[in-house]
């Protein structure tokens, strides 16, 4: 898969395994994780996560992992991804629009808890997941730290971190829209 040499510099293949590695390590010991999934009936991280990977055939793909070229200046204009929570209350009736959409037209977005606290501390060794569609990368993982950098350029702040992202094509695909899963 050929990346934007502009945006992504490219670090080497990975596989399924990896990227649902990169998930936990993002956020399976995060409480408001925890406590999001067990809500939902789930006996553990792994069982609630697996959903989503079989969804979006985390799997199936080749991926690749790169690192992002100034981040705050290319972040917020990669894409929403298709998650339901997200769409049913910030996309407005769009498909797929940019991060820095979302945030500028949602306040809820900008003054969320979690997005102000990313914003405020931005996490060492993030990892991103994106999808290379028709539309642009859309964001199948990491939605919160994006729209937290998204602010962070708004309010020209500076992000002194690196931030990595792992990709694979779904140019041919219909991407659905995932999420609100119960273990019922």
């Amino acid at each position: 898969m050929d990346v934007n040499e502009n945006i992504f510099r490219s670090l080497g293949g990975m596989e399924g395994r990896d990227v649902f590695n990169y998930w936990r390590l993002n956020e399976a010991g995060k409480e408001h994780w925890i406590e999001y999934w067990k809500a939902k009936g789930f006996g553990s991280w792994e069982e609630w996560r697996k959903n989503y990977a079989t969804e979006f055939k985390l799997w199936e793909r080749e991926w690749l992992l790169c690192r992002i070229l100034n981040p705050l200046g290319n972040i917020p204009f990669l894409r929403g991804g298709p998650l339901r929570s997200w769409v049913e209350n910030y996309y407005r009736g769009l498909s797929a629009p940019t991060v820095d959409w979302i945030v500028r037209e949602n306040i809820r977005v900008e003054s969320n808890p979690a997005v102000v606290s990313i914003a405020h501390d931005f996490p060492r060794n993030s990892f991103l997941t994106g999808l290379c569609t028709k539309e642009g990368v859309r964001i199948i993982e990491g939605m919160h730290r994006c729209c937290a950098a998204a602010v962070m350029k708004i309010q020209k702040a500076e992000l002194d971190r690196d931030v990595f992202i792992c990709l694979a094509s779904a140019f041919e695909e219909e991407l659905p829209v995932v999420g609100g899963f119960t273990a019922d």
